[in-house]
């Protein structure tokens, strides 16, 4: 079902608050995850290796019709066999990049299965275990698919995820330009009250796009999350930390 625009922030509400199933989200030791959309090439390189540096691996959200685009500026096949192949989570960020909203639940289906494929036939990896949702929008309609599929789908609501938490409108901070003051707060947050705290941004360079961060702020947030003692895990390693089934 499509809904009217008007009716929109209603969807997300209902899919948030009463209609996504709970995950208990009550760790002694706060988790963090570093996630990143569409995946342009720099996120792919530098950004991975930001975090390998520090140990950390990060949850990439692929989108296999932007990465079959060959002059596109996002990241290649070769590019995320590396990325699983050292140990960062690929996630699904639908085939065609469009927002659930403007699919009917049966494109929807046959688009998610179009990305399962891709991940099998160009990457030979089975499905992804997770997803986000393409603009940050989550829809109704389009529930019965993520829960068929995926163990969460990550959202665009600002916050960090503590107690009952909807598994399908996980919570997250971005980062993007103009860069806003309080992203460390967010750490120093997590310190004091324990939850899972996830950022999520698109390219990393040092003239980033609207959308995406600057490396020395993300080497930044990283170093922060480890030096405050927080975990840093993919989004589907968070999951198992937190006892959530497959």
């Amino acid at each position: 079902m499509r809904l009217p625009p008007l009716l929109h922030a209603a969807d997300n509400m209902l899919l948030r608050r009463v209609f996504s199933p709970r995950i208990e989200v009550r760790p002694r030791r706060s988790i963090v995850s570093f996630t990143f959309d569409d995946i342009p090439a720099s996120a792919a390189s530098l950004g991975a290796r930001i975090l390998e540096d520090r140990g950390a691996r990060g949850t990439f959200y692929i989108a296999g019709g932007l990465i079959s685009r060959a002059d596109s500026g996002f990241a290649n096949v070769p590019d995320l066999r590396r990325l699983s192949e050292s140990g960062h989570e690929l996630g699904c960020h639908t085939f065609c990049h469009r927002g659930l909203r403007t699919m009917s639940a049966s494109d929807a289906a046959a688009d998610l299965e179009a990305n399962a494929r891709f991940f099998n036939d160009a990457l030979g990896l089975e499905r992804p275990s997770n997803f986000a949702y393409p603009f940050n929008k989550g829809t109704l309609s389009g529930l019965g698919s993520l829960r068929s599929r995926y163990r969460s789908a990550r959202g665009g609501r600002c916050g960090i995820n503590r107690g009952a938490t909807p598994a399908y409108q996980l919570s997250a901070v971005e980062i993007a330009q103009p860069e806003a003051n309080q992203l460390d707060d967010w750490l120093d947050d997590a310190v004091e009250n324990p939850g899972w705290l996830i950022y999520f941004t698109h390219d990393v360079s040092e003239n980033p796009g609207p959308y995406g961060s600057r490396p020395e702020t993300l080497d930044r947030l990283v170093a922060g999350a480890l030096e405050r003692g927080h975990e840093v895990l993919t989004v589907d390693a968070a999951l198992d930390r937190l006892g959530v089934g497959s």
